[in-house]
This record gives structure tokens, C-alpha cells and sequence, in this order.
């Protein structure tokens, strides 16, 4: 696989002439970090390669989640997770805003974390309609408190009923040439693992399999995707455990089925439990994007931890690493640490990936060559 790459002065020139080419569209009301956050982002979107079917935008909601992937051609669009309280209404809505996206074709949570749920219901209240909310299955937490209160998952379905979006349940299955959801003609997205039951299997030979998880094992409960557009690869799990600290190792039961990617989105946050040896060996992606956050709550959590950030160090060759922020822990060697959205754009043949082009890699995960440089 190769690259180009664009110097720093380079990149900071090209992109501040590509934002200030750009017309802002015009929002009844918006904060001024909210312009800032829409101006930055239309000019990672300007970037580009001349046809980009296929937008991924990791939204930089500080120690949270929340993804946007669209589908240019047909306009179809995906959201997983909405960051956490207030992060729904000071960057995920503006974001959708900036795109001109008033409807969602659907919501995935990838579990019920209140940073991956927690802003959800702000961006119902600033008028985004969904028409699907996707759901796993299986056990789901508890709607009310003792005291009688909704929780954060109880608020999170309360807003999906009240836009009247259908909810639908997603279950792995091993059928390529049924992929469970399409956004459009040429994205195909498949379940690797949702709600403890996930693809299984050597290459060549798949099986559904399912683990019996503790009802507190919510991060293992995280759905999984396989997202294709062309040859493009790419895997999002949510905070999927990998066997650190005493998880149970969902990356190593999917691994096989899941092979070769361009860009993974690190699970967890960068945290010990998830980015196992046997997953990022069997991977082996040319790019990571790991969302975290600086301050806070992370000043508890330390993310990203040095030892899954040396996991894939020691990869052949290493691969680039995006982060939204630099975070409280461990380092890696030339990461890009971007202090903004996460944009991947492509083709199918080609992708960039906030100003870096890429060409989609072929190599098995035997082979040494095809990586970005």
C-alpha cells in the first residue's frame, strides 16, 4: 500500500485555503464553538479524493463515541453512538448540521455506556429524525432506577419512541451475500458480534457462536462491524473486550472471520481490556483511529494505556495512528494527534484520512507489503 504524504506546513496551508474557500451554511442558532467545530469539519470533508462514496467521520466528542458513516451516493447514513451527555447538542448536531443532514437512516448503539448514549436524546431535541434505531440482543439494562428514574438507557429509548423510529435488532450472521444492513448499492455492513453472539470460525468456515456474559459484562455485549465499501475494510466494536484485565476476549472469537482491514477504530478508548495481540495480529490494519478525550474524567482512566499502544506497535509494518485527542496515558510513535474530527473518505480504491491519501490495501495477513507510505 502506499502514501503521500503532505508535509505539516503543507497540510496546514492547503487546509486553511480549503476552509476559507467554503461557504458556511447558515444555522438559526449556533455557538461560537459550534461554528468552529462545523468550519474545521467542512474543511476536513473538502479533502477528499475526486469521488468519495463513502464518508466515516469520528467525532471528537472528547472520552466518548460517536461516528457518522455516509454513504454519498445514496445518502444513506449511520450513526453509532452520540458521545455523552451534552455532546449531542455541542458537536454531533452541529456536525449533521454542517452536512446538511436534518435525518438519520439509522442509530446504532454499540452499547449502553453513557459516553456512547448519553447525547442521543439532545440530538432528537435539536430535530434530527431517525427512521431506524438498531438494537442487540439479548439483555438490555434496566429502564428505571430503584428510585424510580429513568436511566440513561430508559431516556436513551424514550427519545428513539418519541421520533417513532423503528427498532430493529441486529444478530451476526455468516452469510457474506447477506450483509444486515446496506447503505446504498456499494456499502455493505456486516455483524461480527452483538449482544455476546458473534461470527466464529477458522478462515474459510464460519459459525455463530455466543458466550453467557454476566449482566454487568456490558462492554463485551458491544455490537461489532464489518464496514465494505469496493475494497475497502473497516472495523468499529465499540469498547469490545479483548481478555485484559480479566474481560472475556470477544476480539479473539471474531478475529478470524473479521481478517484483514484498511482502518480500525481501536476498541475501548485504548484501554488494557481490548486491542489484544491475536486481534491486531490477525488485522493488521495500515491506519488506527482511537477517540479519547484530555482531561476529566480520563485523569481517572489514564487512556489510552501503553501496553495495547504497543500491541500494535509491533506490528510490520506499524500502522498509522489517529487520535482525536492526546489523552492521559501512553504515547505512539508519530501519532497523529489531530484535536478535531476524524475524517476517512473513499472510493473503494483509494481513501484519505484527514489530508493523507491511501491507496486500499491487498495484502493477506501473511504479507509484508502494501503498506501506507
Amino acid at each position: 500500500m502506499s502514501r503521500v504524504l503532505l508535509g505539516g506546513g503543507v497540510r496546514r496551508r492547503v487546509f486553511r485555503l480549503l476552509l476559507v474557500s467554503l461557504p458556511l451554511p447558515v444555522f438559526p442558532v449556533m455557538a461560537r464553538g459550534a461554528l468552529a467545530w462545523a468550519a474545521l469539519l467542512l474543511g476536513c470533508l473538502a479533502t477528499s479524493p475526486a469521488v468519495a462514496d463513502l464518508r466515516i467521520l469520528h467525532l471528537d466528542v472528547g472520552m466518548g463515541d460517536a461516528t457518522l458513516v455516509l454513504d454519498t451516493g445514496s445518502g444513506q447514513s449511520l450513526l453509532i453512538d452520540a458521545g455523552n451527555r451534552g455532546d449531542g447538542r455541542r458537536v454531533v448536531a452541529p456536525a449533521l448540521s454542517a452536512l446538511g443532514i436534518e435525518r438519520l437512516d439509522y442509530f446504532l448503539a454499540s452499547h449502553y455506556d453513557a459516553d456512547h448514549i448519553g447525547g442521543f436524546d439532545e440530538l432528537i431535541e435539536a430535530g434530527v429524525t431517525v427512521e431506524t434505531v438498531l438494537e442487540r440482543p439479548g439483555i438490555k439494562p434496566e429502564v428505571l432506577s430503584p428510585t424510580g428514574r429513568d436511566t440513561q438507557y430508559g431516556e436513551y429509548l424514550a427519545a428513539a419512541r418519541a421520533v417513532g423510529a423503528r427498532l430493529v435488532e441486529l444478530i451476526p450472521d455468516c452469510r457474506p451475500d447477506h450483509p444486515q444492513l446496506r447503505l446504498g448499492a456499494d456499502t455493505r455492513i456486516q455483524v461480527a458480534a452483538a449482544g455476546g453472539r458473534h461470527l466464529a470460525g477458522d478462515i474459510g468456515f464460519c459459525e455463530v457462536g455466543e458466550q453467557s456474559l454476566h449482566p454487568r459484562r456490558e462492554n463485551a455485549r458491544s455490537v461489532a462491524l464489518i464496514i465494505e465499501h469496493g475494497r475497502f475494510r473497516y472495523f468499529t466494536g465499540g469498547d469490545l473486550t479483548g481478555g485484559g484485565a480479566r474481560s472475556v476476549p470477544m476480539e479473539a472469537f471474531v478475529a478470524a472471520q473479521v481478517g484483514n482491514v484498511d482502518v480500525l477504530k481501536l476498541n475501548h478508548h485504548g484501554s488494557d481490556t481490548s486491542t489484544s495481540d491475536t486481534f491486531v495480529q490477525t488485522l493488521r490494519p495500515e491506519v488506527a483511529v482511537l477517540s479519547v478525550g484530555d482531561g476529566g474524567v480520563n485523569l481517572r482512566y489514564r487512556l489510552p494505556r501503553q501496553a495495547p499502544l504497543d500491541r500494535l506497535a509491533k506490528l510490520s509494518p506499524a500502522p498509522l495512528l489517529f487520535q482525536t485527542r492526546q489523552g492521559e496515558g501512553g504515547s505512539y510513535l508519530g501519532a497523529y494527534v489531530e484535536n478535531r474530527h476524524i475524517v476517512v473518505h473513499t472510493d473503494g480504491e483509494s481513501y484519505t484520512i484527514n489530508g493523507l491519501i491511501c491507496v486500499v490495501d491487498e495484502r493477506t495477513q501473511a504479507s509484508e507489503g502494501g503498506h501506507c507510505r
